[in-house]
């Protein structure tokens, strides 16, 4: 999440920066004399406005994630120091003896099942 984050915090920056200083609300019009001048769009000016406005959300959620990430915690020591755990020590008497087809257990249960 906080590398998510930074990603926020610096496309919306550099989006801020772009809407704020680089993108042109003018446009060319004709004059009189073959002399064209410049005026003001506003489309243009409108899409500026919620251009600014979207990026600085962008930023301000990105600071808010780096801020409030929690910190992965390392994975859970094993018992001593580090060693690996020995899974099958810590499993059940019956989960560690090897898996019995269907077939196989009818034939044990009708054993057990006869008169001896």
């Amino acid at each position: 999440m906080k590398a998510f984050g930074w990603l926020l915090i610096v496309a919306g920056t550099v989006a801020t920066l772009f809407f704020f200083f680089l993108f042109d609300t003018g446009v060319a019009v004709p004059g009189g004399f073959g002399v064209f001048s410049r005026v003001n769009n506003l489309g243009l000016m409108g899409d500026r406005q919620s251009g600014i406005l979207i990026s600085l959300a962008a930023l301000i959620i990105g600071v808010l994630l780096v801020l409030f990430a929690q910190k992965k915690s390392p994975p859970p020591l094993a018992p001593g120091d580090g060693e690996p755990v020995n899974y099958q020590a810590t499993l059940p008497e019956f989960a560690k003896r090897e898996p019995v087809s269907e077939k196989r257990l009818r034939a044990i249960l009708e054993k057990q099942k006869a008169p001896k």
